[in-house]
């Protein structure tokens, strides 16, 4: 994991420390999704290849 707040981490156990420090603290985060640019007709890619190959997209 490269990013600004949590720095380089490299290994699960390092990620979870990072991400533990950041949703168990005493601040309150909310997080969103942009859901109009999320994989492919509604769907998570993977999904929407799915129904796609289906017939049902």
């Amino acid at each position: 994991m490269d990013n600004p707040i949590g720095g380089i981490r490299r290994g699960w156990d390092q990620i979870v420390d990072g991400y533990s420090k950041l949703f168990r603290g005493q601040a309150k985060v909310h997080v969103t999704f942009d859901l109009d640019n999320w994989g492919w007709g509604g769907l998570p890619t993977v999904q929407y290849r799915k129904n796609k190959a289906e017939g049902k997209a």
